[in-house]
């Protein structure tokens, strides 16, 4: 395989080349395309040979068509990286929801926020989203969303039932 590495390396620095976005986004694709070509021809299971990486260069396709499409799909309508307090906000809301439980309206209002704004840092489709945040808010968001239901909603239908019997 050493003896094709100029070729790999010719491909990938025209590929690079051709590259828009952020260096965090042309790192992870040049990895990306890296990694296939290598386990293309480790997957061989014998010495790969000139014509087996021209078949893989040739299934790959053209550097600059591969970079439009990887600039057109992915780099361009992502942002790269998450404005300062924007990924904590499902925490903060999902704290505010947890602490003003026995508020009825406001915590629920907070808790369907914490709840959404996790899931909308969740669907961010940016390299490294701050995945531990949305979580963790989306997770305070329901344990405030069960909490309202039980301390409200539970005493609504238990006198509500009360009275058709």
């Amino acid at each position: 395989m050493n003896a094709l590495t100029p070729r790999i390396d010719q491909y990938l620095e025209q590929l690079e080349r051709h590259l828009g976005g952020t260096s965090n986004d042309r790192a992870l694709v040049m990895d990306d395309i890296r990694s296939h070509i290598h386990e293309s021809l480790t997957s061989l299971n014998r010495t790969p040979t000139d014509d087996d990486l021209q078949l893989i260069l040739n299934e790959l396709g053209d550097p600059t068509q591969i970079a439009a499409e990887y600039s057109a799909n992915n780099l361009e309508a992502t942002p790269t990286e998450q404005s300062g307090s924007s990924k904590y906000l499902p925490v903060i809301f999902g704290a505010l929801a947890l602490a003003t439980c026995w508020l009825g309206p406001i915590p629920f209002m907070l808790a369907i926020l914490a709840i959404g704004t996790g899931v909308a840092l969740l669907r961010n489709e940016s390299p490294h989203p701050n995945r531990g945040s949305a979580w963790l808010g989306i997770a305070m968001g329901s344990i405030a969303l069960i909490l309202v239901f039980v301390l409200f909603l539970g005493p609504v239908l238990s006198a509500w039932l009360m009275a058709m019997v």
